[in-house]
């Protein structure tokens, strides 16, 4: 369990914790200091599970470049064909490997552009029995996207010119960004993992970019930010701390390796 405070920049965690996990050895602790911008995922294993994860569809927000976050923004016509577009894929994957287990829990963001993704994956494939019926999918808030507060419905340009300096301090490094009165970055992490230590096996994750971008940054604590852009024309598999994309051009996948650390002189 861990306690999650608000102050003028918004949430932020204040004490130390450790969410041990199942018998697969997710564990998840955190170290306590003053404000949550310092604060460190260590690690985090997700050994003996596969996880399958795929990107809400495109939005008009997506579209005209506004930040969404926790505003409910329903799918356009295009992310409509995006979420047919991961059902294809992932029907294609499980017929080039038959022996693969499927889908036996699907679980979304509630908010509507991740729940509908999700619902017209399970239309598309229940059918085929690689996915349960879609009545089944379940939906879990520590999956949402991450709050950028006084950041959503603008685009970059017009946060600079509201919040100076603002957009450039905080891309310095995804590990502690927050936008201005939004969630910080390490408060994102641990209700992502939260949630993914309870996942059973062969789970699909239906969720936002701010959701695999900050499973990433638990995965690798040691690397850079500086992960591979979170798209809608593909899926991922998570094994362990390994990632694999999946895409019109790498059918049998491409893996997602972590930047190298840097070294300080």
């Amino acid at each position: 369990m861990f306690l999650v405070t608000r102050n003028q920049d918004g949430p932020f965690l204040r004490s130390l914790l450790t969410i041990p996990g199942p018998s697969s050895g997710l564990f998840l602790p955190f170290l306590r200091c003053t404000l949550c911008h310092h604060v460190q995922v260590m690690s985090i294993s997700l050994s003996a599970r596969r996880l399958y994860f795929v990107r809400h569809g495109h939005t008009d927000w997506n579209v005209r470049g506004l930040f969404q976050g926790h505003t409910d923004i329903p799918l356009n016509e295009e992310g409509e064909r995006d979420a047919h577009g991961y059902a294809a894929l992932l029907r294609d994957y499980f017929a080039r490997h038959p022996e693969t287990p499927a889908i036996a829990r699907v679980i979304a963001s509630p908010l509507a552009r991740a729940a509908r993704t999700a619902r017209i994956v399970c239309e598309d494939l229940f059918p085929a029995g690689l996915v349960p019926n879609p009545s089944a999918i379940a939906h879990d808030a520590r999956l949402m996207e991450q709050n950028y507060g006084l950041w959503e419905g603008r685009t970059l340009a017009e946060i600079r010119e509201a919040f100076p300096g603002s957009v450039e301090r905080q891309f310095a490094s995804m590990r502690t960004f927050a936008a201005d009165g939004g969630e910080p970055m390490p408060s994102l992490c641990a209700r992502v993992a939260a949630c993914v230590q309870e996942l059973a096996d062969n789970t699909l994750i239906v969720g936002h970019f701010g959701t695999l971008y900050a499973l990433m940054l638990t995965l690798w604590p040691e690397s850079p930010d500086n992960f591979p852009r979170i798209t809608q024309d593909a899926f991922y598999i998570v094994e362990g701390t390994h990632i694999v994309r999946i895409d019109r051009d790498a059918p049998d996948g491409r893996p997602i390796r972590p930047a190298r650390p840097i070294r300080q002189p």
